[in-house]
């Protein structure tokens, strides 16, 4: 199921519960999204990510990343998971000094993103 906002396609993978819940909005779908677009970056492969309800909103976390994002709504909460990829992206690309862990993490980010040409 996709939902479009302006230039931006949004791919939602329906919980199996969904049939449970069919009047519910997709601002309001949780589960596994695929991330396949980042708001000023080229995303070269699709990352994986969750949505979760989380008191009166919802977070969106990635799979492969120590990464998360809170919204009112699931919309809101993945356009922040984007944001924040691409924040710890351009901080990554600044220079080497950082621990194993996170020069494991840019390099898994230097094959998914690119900067647009």
């Amino acid at each position: 199921m996709e939902e479009k906002k302006g230039k931006v396609t949004y791919e939602y993978k329906i919980s199996p519960n969904f049939e449970k819940h069919a009047q519910t909005s997709l601002k309001e779908v949780v589960g596994f999204i695929k991330i396949n677009k980042l708001p000023n970056k080229k995303l070269l492969s699709p990352l994986d990510a969750i949505i979760e309800p989380d008191g009166d909103g919802f977070i969106a976390r990635t799979t492969d990343l120590p990464l998360y994002a809170f919204g009112d709504d699931t919309v809101e909460a993945v356009d922040s998971l984007k944001h924040e990829i691409e924040s710890l992206y351009n901080d990554l690309m600044k220079d080497d000094e950082f621990t194993e862990d996170w020069l494991r993490i840019k390099a898994f980010l230097k094959e998914r993103i690119a900067d647009y040409s």
